[in-house]
């Protein structure tokens, strides 16, 4: 139980992560 919810957060965060890099990426474009 404990270990794949602490799974989920790391995938959590890494996908906002990942979201947060691409947003910045599109408004250096812009």
């Amino acid at each position: 139980m404990y270990a794949s919810q602490s799974k989920y957060l790391c995938e959590l965060w890494y996908q906002t992560r990942a979201f947060q890099k691409d947003l910045s990426n599109k408004k250096e474009q812009m």
